[in-house]
């Protein structure tokens, strides 16, 4: 069999869902009573603030390329105080402070985009076995949380990075999510410093 029928054979096994996922990244702030009614706002800058809940954690979703000097701020109701500070730096990167006990994480999620499918049946394209893996064959750190929400026809699967001060050089991780059915994986290399 020749390569390019070995390609076309291997992609024919991808669920189109998982081929043309969608990717979206961002700041969990773990489940605290203080984030219950506290909600993300941009406090310099321009730019549009998507938030999600789940499982009790507050996510602000960030755009693709966040602009430079954009700073969001968790806050609770009338701005009274603010409980966690993202800031986008001029080189891109990300500075967030918390306060004292609540924990941040970087997220990173995926969801079926299948172009042509109907709506309606979107979710029922996507895999339902994926898996969070370093590419280096390491299992995950044990405090890195993994999860594949599943309701209805909604799918999506997450990744939460806790974020800590680093110690000494910079961390750097290749993960994949993985479609054990088909060995096709979607790969990203995330640095921190």
């Amino acid at each position: 069999m020749s390569r390019l029928a070995l390609l076309k054979q291997k992609q024919a096994e991808v669920s189109p869902g998982f081929a043309t996922a969608s990717f979206a990244w961002g700041v969990a702030i773990a489940p605290d009573e203080r984030i219950a009614q506290a909600t993300w706002r941009v406090t310099h800058g321009r730019s549009t603030v998507i938030e999600r809940r789940e499982d009790g954690r507050v996510v602000l979703v960030l755009p693709a390329t966040p602009a430079s000097g954009t700073r969001y701020e968790l806050q609770t109701p009338e701005a009274v105080e603010s409980l966690a500070r993202l800031e986008i730096d001029q080189a891109g990167r990300l500075r967030i402070n918390v306060v004292p006990g609540l924990r941040a994480a970087f997220w990173f999620s995926a969801e079926p985009k299948p172009a042509g499918i109907a709506t309606e049946n979107h979710g029922k394209t996507w895999p339902s076995e994926l898996q969070w893996r370093l590419l280096d064959g390491q299992p995950l750190p044990a405090s890195w949380r993994e999860g594949h929400h599943q309701a209805s026809d909604a799918r999506r699967s997450w990744l939460e990075i806790p974020l800590e001060k680093a110690e000494g050089a910079s961390r750097f991780y290749p993960v994949a999510l993985i479609d054990p059915a088909s060995d096709w994986a979607w790969r990203s290399y995330l640095q921190f410093e």
